[in-house]
């Protein structure tokens, strides 16, 4: 019966979940790892501390979901929505995130690392103290995201709209914002060594200062 209530519960091995609803469910603690998860819906959902890692749960919907150290890593999560979720400390690292929402999502101090996050939309996230090291963030929206504080080193942000957000102390070493849109961007503090900004727009409306090699190579 749903939701398990029992901290640590696990579903049953091979159980395909596509298109279930788990809405307003109290999940806590509950691991999906290796599900079929595609188009279920757990919006609003209680997932703290539940595990998704290894799952293929392409367009499934998290909308406003509280999950907080939610567990993530080498999920396949394409066109998924997590529109205004509480994804603190959670862990996404190597997991298949393009065209994914993260709008209004609250990140902080989560891990993305080598996450393929490629038109991925994440306009005003809050990213702040998050590792998103060596990820693929082609095409992102990332407007007004907040990533004071990040690690996203060698990442690749080409073409992604940056208008606006926030990047304040973080550590950029080796990002590439080839194309990308940066009017309004912050970049007080951060460090900048090796950043790519050829072709990319607005780097004049951009505030550098106190940053590390602030114009990069253009």
């Amino acid at each position: 019966m749903w939701p398990p209530r029992s901290s640590g519960a696990s579903v049953r091995s091979g159980t395909d979940l596509f298109g279930v609803s788990f809405a307003s469910c109290d999940l806590r603690g509950v691991s999906f790892e290796g599900k079929l998860l595609e188009r279920a819906v757990f919006d609003g959902a209680d997932l703290t501390a539940a595990t998704v890692s290894g799952t293929k749960a392409g367009y499934a919907s998290f909308a406003a979901a509280d999950a907080p150290t939610l567990k993530g890593v080498r999920a396949m999560l394409v066109g998924a929505n997590f529109k205004g979720a509480n994804l603190k400390r959670s862990d996404f690292s190597g997991s298949e995130l393009t065209d994914v929402s993260f709008e209004a999502a609250r990140l902080h101090d989560a891990t993305l690392d080598d996450a393929v996050m490629s038109k991925a939309k994440l306009s005003g996230a809050v990213l702040s103290d998050a590792s998103l090291k060596r990820v693929n963030c082609g095409q992102c929206k990332l407007d007004r995201a907040d990533l004071t504080r990040a690690v996203l080193e060698f990442s690749d942000f080409t073409g992604a709209n940056l208008a606006g957000a926030s990047f304040i102390k973080a550590n950029l070493l080796g990002v590439s914002f080839k194309d990308a849109t940066v009017s309004g961007a912050d970049f007080r503090g951060a460090v900048l060594d090796s950043v790519d900004f050829t072709g990319a727009v607005g780097v004049a409306d951009a505030r550098f200062d106190q940053a590390s090699s602030p114009l990069g190579r253009r």
